[in-house]
């Protein structure tokens, strides 16, 4: 008698276990069968402590376009350090100073736009060290002022001022001396934490002169894209959602009258947290000239590039 009752409270405690008390093969059969259950009884599930589990957001997708209408216009300033010098503290105007000069003067250096490094009171027999804080991380580059006006139509690499290359600057007159332009597109990790720094400092030593600037930086909220000065075939696209998928396509067009129209994708970059990406052209990509571009999705063309 004594055993019955106590296997009789053995299958009490099995149920309100919600385990199994037999062989595997039945064990494995009553976990599933509660798990079951317990999906489908919100009353079980508030007992246990259980939590919905949240959705995770979905990204929309983004899709080629099969054909592309252009919307000439736009364009702003590029890089210019004498007009900055008025925007900046006028004590800039009478003592050493030093930033980037960019699309938006010196108020504030966008992601993947052209910037040019200025100084300003410094002597032109010997070289600066410019060096750049982004959070915790510094990059630091020789700059060497050369003789001659600054050139035309030269482009320094979109690491400029994050490889430790030497820089050369000119005398752009009013005791400034200006950089040649680049697209400012650091490596990866530098665009990734200048991101989650919002700023960027830049200071510069010479002998016995130093001083330094700290600048925002932003990333523009309208998708966008263009090919990296320089490096014909490395596109920069910036602007779309972090991990959202870009496809890439070529389109071609049969006279200057004629929309774009798709060929084919060539091939999709996947956002990071700076949401800056580098697409580079494949090698199987041989068509040139103005009836040809490659874009990714974007609202407004005001450009197509050609490859």
């Amino acid at each position: 008698m004594r055993r019955r009752q106590l296997a009789g409270w053995l299958a009490l405690l099995c149920m309100a276990a919600a385990t199994g008390c037999g062989t595997d093969s039945g064990d494995t059969a009553r976990t599933a069968d509660t798990a079951t259950a317990r999906s489908a009884s919100p009353a079980t599930d508030q007992a246990i402590g259980a939590r919905p589990t949240k959705k995770k957001k979905k990204k929309k997708s983004v899709v080629l376009a099969g054909q592309l209408v252009l919307h000439p216009g736009g364009g702003g300033r590029g890089p210019d350090c004498i007009s900055d010098l008025a925007q900046l503290p006028s004590s800039f105007a009478t003592s050493p100073a030093v930033w980037l000069s960019g699309m938006n003067g010196p108020d504030n250096v966008p992601l993947a736009f052209p910037v040019a490094l200025c100084l300003h009171g410094f002597s032109t027999d010997q070289p600066v060290t410019v060096t750049v804080t982004v959070g915790t991380r510094s990059y630091r580059t020789t700059v060497t002022p050369a003789s001659g006006e600054l050139p035309v139509g030269r482009f320094e690499p979109p690491e400029t001022l994050f490889n430790g290359r030497q820089l050369q600057v000119f005398d752009a007159g009013e005791g400034l001396l200006e950089s040649n332009v680049w697209d400012f597109v650091p490596p990866s990790p530098a665009r990734d934490a200048l991101v989650t720094a919002g700023a960027v400092t830049t200071s510069a030593v010479q002998a016995g002169t130093n001083t330094s600037y700290r600048q925002e930086v932003t990333v523009a909220d309208t998708p966008g894209q263009g090919w990296i000065r320089g490096r014909r075939h490395q596109l920069v696209i910036f602007g779309f959602q972090q991990d959202q998928e870009v496809p890439v396509g070529l389109y071609h067009r049969t006279s200057q009258a004629q929309p774009f129209k798709l060929m084919r994708r060539i091939g999709a970059v996947t956002m990071p947290r700076s949401r800056i990406a580098v697409f580079t052209l494949p090698g199987t990509v041989t068509a040139t000239g103005d009836r040809y571009c490659v874009t990714a999705p974007l609202e407004t063309l005001r450009s197509c590039p050609a490859p």
